[in-house]
């Protein structure tokens, strides 16, 4: 069952982002083929503000990291967050075309299919910063340590810096960033 929404989600950069369609969550499988999302999503990265700083990263043997710059080399950082339900995402890889997914026992890991695991409850904290807990398994959150290795979700509160990530769109036209010289994403200051 699919639910129709028309609205508006902001003007940012003069970029008018539209979401037509958002699949309405009654009992996901354990396992699916294809990943459920039929509507727009945003190519992004997640920033986590613990240690010096690291940008999520999905790698394609399924393990979660992060990386400190996220340059033209670092091409599994840049990930698809879409929504599933009010409050409720997925994020996917673009390079890697893995699924972030979190066991019961609080392990982030790469997957192939998309299952009720890969859902996240995305929620915005006081410091603006975005927080990510298993939508499956509650209480776990997706974190990174201070030197860019994935956390237990078990180990970590919601109040740690290692689980607050910021959202970083890359909202600037491929040929924008070329007449600007552009060549790391860090460097554009919105």
């Amino acid at each position: 069952m699919h639910r129709t929404y028309g609205m508006k989600f902001g003007n940012m950069a003069s970029t008018e982002i539209y979401m037509y369609s958002i699949p309405v969550l009654s009992k996901l499988p354990n396992s699916c083929t294809s990943h459920p999302f039929r509507g727009l999503a945003q190519k992004q990265l997640l920033y986590c503000r613990v240690g010096i700083g690291y940008h999520l990263q999905i790698l394609p043997n399924g393990n979660i990291g992060g990386v400190h710059e996220p340059t033209e080399y670092c091409r599994f950082c840049w990930l698809k967050v879409f929504s599933m339900q009010w409050g409720v995402v997925g994020i996917k890889g673009l390079k890697s075309n893995l699924y972030l997914c979190m066991s019961s026992a609080g392990i982030a890991w790469g997957s192939e299919h998309f299952m009720a695991e890969c859902l996240f409850r995305e929620d915005m904290e006081e410091d603006h910063y975005t927080t990510y807990a298993s939508a499956s398994h509650p209480g776990l959150y997706l974190a990174l340590s201070h030197n860019g290795q994935a956390k237990r979700g078990n180990t970590v509160q919601k109040e740690n810096p290692c689980a607050h990530f910021l959202p970083q769109v890359d909202s600037l036209p491929k040929p924008c960033r070329k007449l600007l010289n552009l060549n790391s994403f860090h460097k554009i200051r919105l």
